[in-house]
């Protein structure tokens, strides 16, 4: 009963985060439309982001074809696997449908290692913040691909429980594009921190917690399973 409560509760925590992704991603999408057909800034339609929209950071970028082609399929890779993520750590999901649970898997694995991780490294080396900003989303990029790739290897071994602790760590890095845009307006419109500090700090903050959040699930997790084992 505890354990549905549980996963209930983080279900709606995630769906929220999604929706607030879900909400800048059409307001992303909107400015490329807007500076790429219509005059810059005609519509004004910045909501509560105010200059912190990345595009308009990127008007020299706007009219580069290989950046902008990229731009869309680290879109495409990174939401698909963002979507299909949550659904995947549902145990009673994973039993009833398991093949759908493994076509999903397939295509989150293949968004991320053909999709996301190509142009994510690739747009890592523009990143707005400077050079420790293009570090952080370097390493970014390379630890997304270390660990989805791993859990993909260990499903192929069957080593069950080693691929599910892998693609937690793979959803914490893949969930960096949440927090992304849940820290940068917490550190601009709630703490006042300047624009520049705020894209070098979020470029950190955007994954290596996640990451810590996900290696004390996983601790925890063994723990419980260690609890569950029959005594001999």
């Amino acid at each position: 009963m505890k354990k549905k409560i549980y996963i209930s509760i983080a279900s709606v925590m995630i769906s929220t985060l999604l929706l607030i992704y879900a909400f800048d991603m059409c307001y992303t999408l909107d400015y490329i439309y807007d500076f790429t057909g219509k005059s810059m800034g005609e519509k004004g339609n910045l909501w509560f982001r105010n200059d912190i929209v990345f595009l308009l950071q990127k008007k020299d970028k706007i009219h580069d074809i290989i950046w902008m082609t990229s731009l869309y399929i680290h879109i495409v890779g990174s939401l698909s696997a963002i979507l299909i993520g949550p659904f995947q750590f549902i145990p009673y999901f994973r039993e009833k449908f398991k093949n759908i649970h493994r076509f999903l898997g397939k295509i989150y694995i293949g968004g991320i290692l053909f999709l996301g991780f190509p142009s994510a490294l690739y747009m890592a080396f523009y990143a707005n913040g400077g050079i420790i900003a293009s570090i952080a989303f370097t390493l970014l990029s390379f630890i997304w691909l270390l660990t989805t790739y791993l859990a993909y290897k260990k499903i192929k071994n069957w080593e069950i429980e080693a691929h599910q602790n892998w693609m937690i760590r793979s959803y914490a890095i893949t969930f960096a594009a949440v927090m992304l845009r849940i820290w940068i307006p917490v550190f601009t419109v709630y703490w006042g921190i300047d624009f520049q500090t705020t894209l070098v700090a979020t470029a950190w903050l955007s994954w290596i917690p996640n990451l810590l959040v996900a290696e004390i699930l996983i601790y925890f997790r063994k723990k419980l399973m260690k609890q569950n084992l029959p005594s001999a």
